[in-house]
């Protein structure tokens, strides 16, 4: 089997769309975040391969940091968006008037790629300080989750990923690696779940509306989530409501049974 055909081996995954369920897991002490470090940590041992820099990367993203660590991680990203707040709130209706400007040519338009996309890449760059057009979207930021991707493809995304770290410490050379981490972490967490979300929630507001899209009312926010699950680990063997839990197993929640649950 060449390095290329060797799969993760993954724990026992379940997907959970009961609310009331979900809340339950999510609450539970008994799970925390998926560690990703660690799983790459064990496939470095497997393979005798660095990826070094991809672990580095998931030290900063707060869904991907453990317990005794989320609360530190979350205060940097937390302060990196804080620091922006202004210039942002004054330049976002800019930003969305230049995005959506191609609804003023004649014809018809894809408002994925040519409105969604480049608002959810301008507004991300403003906010972390990275030039996210400069960045290969499907290399660096939308696999980093993935599990199916094969060992050379892991290899070429942490080599992205240390040139990304060193052009960073050249642009914020007095900032420490957790602040500088913090912007890479927005990137990472905001360009496929925004464009999904304002995709999703734009969608679903024409869906249901057959008037001219100047005349709709829209929400102050998101109606629906680009972000289809979030993974929550077993820490120790468990049980929750009657559905017993081995150490290392996955709950998939599914979050759209959140949509239109109040107070949740």
């Amino acid at each position: 089997m060449s390095a290329e055909e060797i799969a993760e081996e993954g724990p026992c995954v379940e997907v959970i769309s009961d609310t009331k369920f979900a809340i339950e897991t999510l609450k539970s002490k008994s799970f925390d975040v998926v560690d990703y470090d660690a799983r790459y940590a064990q496939l470095e041992a497997r393979l005798n391969v660095s990826f070094s820099n991809i672990r580095e990367a998931f030290k900063h993203i707060p869904p991907c940091v453990t317990k005794e660590r989320h609360p530190a991680s979350r205060a940097e990203v937390a302060g990196c968006i804080a620091a922006r707040k202004t210039i942002v709130s004054q330049t976002l209706p800019k930003m969305v008037a230049e995005a959506f400007s191609v609804l003023h040519r004649p014809g018809d338009h894809e408002l994925m790629s040519d409105a969604i996309v480049p608002l959810t890449r301008a507004l991300l760059s403003s906010v972390s300080g990275i030039d996210v057009d400069t960045l290969p979207a499907d290399g660096l930021i939308s696999d980093i989750f993935s599990q199916s991707i094969g060992i050379s493809k892991r290899k070429k995304m942490d080599d992205g990923y240390a040139r990304l770290f060193a052009s960073l410490t050249a642009q914020y050379p007095d900032e420490t690696p957790e602040a500088r981490g913090a912007r890479l972490a927005l990137v990472i967490l905001g360009h496929d779940a925004m464009i999904g979300t304002i995709g999703y929630s734009l969608l679903s507001l024409l869906s249901h509306n057959f008037i001219p899209m100047a005349k709709l009312a829209f929400e102050h926010e998101p109606q629906r989530t680009g972000v289809p699950y979030v993974d929550r680990q077993a820490i120790t063997d468990t049980s929750i409501a009657g559905r017993p839990w081995n150490a290392g197993d996955i709950a998939r929640v599914e979050l759209e049974i959140f949509e239109g649950v109040e107070g949740e």
